[in-house]
């Protein structure tokens, strides 16, 4: 089940689940997003040995 879905149902059609839940989703991508930008440029040396 979606998670926008699922804290919509989860909480009795409560509507402020969902807000609450994207509001968490956009946190959690923005926390996340330097890390694999950084770890798409570093690479893995392997793969720079193979090109």
């Amino acid at each position: 089940m979606p998670p926008l879905i699922n804290s919509f149902l989860a909480t009795g059609g409560d509507w402020m689940a969902p807000v609450i839940s994207l509001i968490n989703l956009i946190v959690a991508f923005v926390i996340w997003v330097p890390f694999v930008i950084s770890a798409n440029r570093v690479g893995v040396p392997d793969e720079e040995m193979k090109e």
